[in-house]
């Protein structure tokens, strides 16, 4: 993995996060909250098995909504953003960083 590999990934994550807080004024209250802040811990139900345990944990600090709070994009979203924080932890850790 090179640092273009780095800094393309983290390019994608911006670009994610940036759409995750514009679809949060969408959603009011905690979850539209949850977006602007911390969308990487907001977890569906339907994800829970497929979710890396660094942001998923039952006792941790992620909420867990029903599917029906969000809409497929911010559901699609949120595995999209752990995915590329995990990918920049790979690259990293092959950097040696």
């Amino acid at each position: 993995m090179s640092e273009d590999q780095k800094k393309e990934a983290k390019r994608q994550l911006n670009l994610l996060v940036t759409e995750a807080t514009e679809l949060s004024w969408e959603f009011p209250g905690e979850l539209g909250d949850s977006l602007r802040a911390s969308s990487e811990y907001i977890v569906f139900e339907s994800q829970i098995p497929s979710v890396d345990f660094r942001y998923y944990a039952p006792s941790g600090h992620c909420r867990v909504y029903k599917d029906h709070e969000g809409s497929n994009r911010v559901i699609a979203l949120t595995d999209e953003i752990r995915k590329s924080l995990l990918d920049i932890a790979a690259i990293s850790g092959r950097l040696g960083w």
